[in-house]
């Protein structure tokens, strides 16, 4: 009979051992899913066909660059040619608008695809602009084709020359409202993706990156994020380039000339 006992002991405690290994299973893989950081984003520069072709490098072209450039005929819209022949200057893809009531201002266009990666739901709470450097525009090289159509409006933008560069809305007009976090915010779930579309104006050359300041169970840190390794990079026009290719279609076939003077103002010619 007392051979029973140990049995009986064994079988009455081992359920409550069982739930008290499964909570610490759970307790450890939630540690886990918790320990890296509370939002994954992924930065990349976002333009379309209505933005136009613009691009500003910091120095010249090669000789056989430039005639590369302006020797092969660009069809409407194909843009491939341009884009592999200024690939190696590490040119700025800009948005230059006409009609703006800033001189030199243009727009970097962006899109943030943002994840919750921690158990319980997280908050995006402010949204900036953190500006590593900022100088004069590229002077360097322009080649110009600007947009002929209307350019799509950002859930987001910023004005890269102001002091404070927080996101601001997007106003019916497309120009910036009041800030973002004092009338929206965004909750992540885990594992769920918001698209943020995101537009930055600029009259000075910049680098920056997107300071999230998140908010996860009651406390809040701040994840920097850029395009990769690298920071986003934008920049203004100026008045004049040591050299200015701009995009013709007429007298046919369509191609990049050069513009003599440098200037921008005879790109448009």
């Amino acid at each position: 009979m007392l051979a029973l006992v140990p049995v009986a002991v064994t079988w009455i405690i081992a359920p409550g051992q069982e739930v008290r290994s499964q909570q610490a299973v759970q307790s450890e893989q939630r540690r886990q899913a918790d320990s890296g950081p509370p939002v994954q984003a992924t930065v990349a520069y976002d333009y379309d066909d209505s933005d136009g072709y613009t691009y500003a490098l910091a120095g010249t072209l090669s000789d056989a660059s430039a005639r590369s450039l302006s020797a092969a005929p660009v069809s409407v819209g194909a843009f491939e040619h341009l884009e592999n022949t200024i690939a190696p200057y590490r040119p700025i893809r800009i948005a230059a608008p006409d009609g703006d009531d800033v001189p030199g201002r243009t727009i970097t266009r962006l899109k943030a695809v943002l994840r919750g990666r921690h158990t319980d739901p997280v908050t995006i709470t402010e949204i900036r602009a953190r500006v590593e450097s900022r100088r004069a525009p590229y002077e360097g090289t322009l080649v110009y084709a600007p947009a002929e159509g209307e350019s799509p409006t950002a859930q987001v933008g910023f004005d890269l020359d102001s002091p404070e560069p927080y996101a601001r809305v997007i106003n019916p007009d497309g120009g910036l409202g009041e800030r973002y976090s004092r009338a929206k915010f965004i909750s992540l779930a885990r594992g769920e993706p918001i698209v943020v579309t995101v537009s930055a104006v600029a009259t000075r050359f910049y680098e920056w990156r997107l300071d999230l300041t998140v908010t996860d169970a009651g406390t809040s840190r701040v994840v920097t994020v850029g395009i990769g390794p690298e920071p986003v990079r934008s920049t203004g026009l100026t008045d004049t380039y040591k050299s200015l290719y701009a995009y013709r279609q007429e007298p046919p076939p369509p191609r990049f000339v050069g513009v003599p003077s440098g200037r921008l103002k005879d790109a448009s010619g």
